[in-house]
């Protein structure tokens, strides 16, 4: 992937969201990597946002917890439940 570099204190917001729309931007700070400045689609924002949300992470983590704890079902199982020929969804 290419990436493009600038100094934050050098570029505005306004000129960044233009670059990223060419490639990802490394945002510099006193020559250091400060910010990762990507596009997102609708995926990556929710995707994001999910990851963030506390009550969220804690569903999923009492999932993972029961499953390491309960085991749970084959693929091929719940495919052959639902009628799916060969676990293909």
């Amino acid at each position: 992937m290419k990436t493009k570099t600038v100094e934050i204190s050098d570029t505005t917001l306004k000129e960044l969201a233009h670059l990223t729309e060419a490639e990802p931007i490394i945002a510099m700070h006193e020559g250091t990597p400060a910010y990762a400045i990507i596009p997102l689609d609708e995926f990556d924002y929710e995707t994001w946002a999910l990851s963030e949300n506390e009550d969220f992470m804690a569903i999923i983590e009492r999932s993972r917890e029961r499953y390491r704890q309960e085991g749970g079902v084959p693929l091929d199982e719940v495919s052959r439940q639902l009628g799916l020929a060969d676990g293909e969804q």
